[in-house]
């Protein structure tokens, strides 16, 4: 049970409910209850498969080792060489002290990595779990100040060439940003058209990894489910041409593909319009 406001039943509920922090950070918040529903509807055969894959196109993993789950979780994300680079973990001052597995087992691997990824504050909990909101309140500022750090550590931009696991995700979205709206058959066809052996299967799971960090979501017209972008912006910041190419006119080209693409997709006006509408919100 998550509590009320005034009675927060953890750190997180209380950072998230109590105190918005939604608003003070500079990313969007996405909780692991919503990768798990969706976890659901792909077919990774395992969830700690699927959370590497998030973790490679998320910006920070925050663990908050509070409870036998999120300890649980801690062990196995620090053993995980897809999702240890990207984790950064919050847990109480008396844990961290103490002579333990946690401390001296997943935390120390963390640490080996960089030590200012895993910050200690005191608050306290009641025998049933429940955090003592006066522990915690005038830490908060820390905490918040923690969080961002840990986000603004993260590189924004990277050669495509040096990041061979977010590549296929950054092709992915770079396909629905030209075609706006598209079914995954033909979003498999320009794939492989684009170099990359890739089965429907996979396409479908990092489809679902994508929507979780809300760049793109889906939209099921007729009997045919058509996936598009939820921002305008082009996923790569800029492009570069082989030697000895003579047109080296970027938005000609893409302009070129952008036309093609959807003269060969041909999705349907209704679609369209809806992804224009949420675009538009967004």
């Amino acid at each position: 049970m998550e509590g009320s406001e005034d009675k927060p039943a953890s750190l997180r509920h209380y950072l998230i409910k109590s105190r918005k922090i939604q608003n003070k950070l500079k990313a969007r918040i996405v909780l692991a209850e919503a990768a798990n529903q969706l976890y659901r509807d792909t077919e990774y055969s395992d969830l700690i498969t699927f959370e590497e894959d998030i973790a490679i196109i998320s910006s920070l993993v925050l663990l908050i080792a509070e409870s036998a789950g999120s300890l649980a979780e801690l062990g196995a994300f620090a053993t995980s060489d897809q999702i240890r680079p990207r984790l950064s973990v919050i847990m109480t001052t008396d844990h961290f002290e103490k002579e333990s597995f946690v401390r001296f087992g997943p935390i120390q691997k963390v640490m080996k990595e960089d030590e200012a990824r895993v910050a200690a504050f005191p608050w306290k909990s009641r025998n049933n779990g429940q955090i003592i909101k006066s522990s915690i309140s005038s830490h908060f500022l820390e905490i918040q100040k923690f969080i961002n750090h840990q986000l603004k550590a993260i590189p924004t931009k990277f050669l495509l060439k040096n990041r061979e696991d977010i590549s296929i995700f950054i092709k992915i979205l770079w396909v629905i940003h030209i075609a706006k709206a598209i079914g995954i058959m033909e979003l498999q066809k320009y794939l492989q058209g684009l170099g990359n052996d890739i089965s429907q299967k996979e396409v479908k799971n990092k489809l679902y990894c994508m929507k979780i960090a809300g760049w793109i979501d889906k939209y099921t017209y007729s009997n045919k489910a058509y996936w598009h972008p939820l921002i305008e912006h082009d996923p790569f910041a800029r492009y570069s041409f082989k030697l000895g190419v003579a047109d080296r006119d970027t938005l000609r080209r893409k302009l070129e593909a952008t036309e093609a693409v959807r003269r060969d997709l041909r999705p349907p006006q209704h679609v369209l319009r809806h992804v224009a509408d949420v675009m538009g919100d967004n």
